[in-house]
């Protein structure tokens, strides 16, 4: 595997890491906005929110970093593939038919205090932002395995 295809790999790993969180916290949401007891471990429960925060926190400091859509910089101490994922965020942000979540018209750390709500309304916001993150993730992890499988 060349150094190309292993960042590839590396990113796509690193996606499916986020997702799953994102996957069962989303399930966990759900339940909660329908008021049925989801089963789920508080500790699980914790781990997947940690998670998700962590990356968020790691998106807010890159997405300026990273420059904008029509004038990109490259982000020194990260990776290409993370560089182009924070890249596809930005340009996410201006795709106000696709993306139309809070996530996505302000800031990721604009999302942080949603996770502290018991609000309905704002649980909802959650979900839509999360739901898609996850979208942008997917799309991020299918040009990972593009590449790599492109030699097949």
């Amino acid at each position: 595997m060349n150094d190309n295809n292993w960042l590839n790999f590396q990113s796509f790993q690193r996606n499916q890491n986020i997702i799953e969180s994102i996957n069962n916290y989303l399930i966990h949401l759900s339940f909660n906005i329908k008021g049925i007891d989801d089963k789920f471990d508080k500790k699980d429960l914790l781990n997947y929110k940690e998670q998700i925060v962590s990356f968020l926190n790691t998106l807010e400091k890159l997405i300026d970093a990273a420059g904008t859509k029509d004038n990109p910089q490259t982000i020194s101490g990260i990776d290409d593939r993370f560089q182009s994922l924070v890249q596809n965020f930005n340009q996410a942000k201006g795709k106000k038919t696709k993306f139309k979540s809070l996530l996505f018209r302000q800031r990721p750390t604009d999302v942080l205090p949603l996770f502290e709500s018991s609000s309905q309304e704002d649980i909802k916001k959650l979900v839509k932002s999360l739901t898609e993150l996850e979208t942008l993730l997917e799309d991020h992890a299918s040009e990972d395995i593009n590449e790599i499988l492109g030699e097949f």
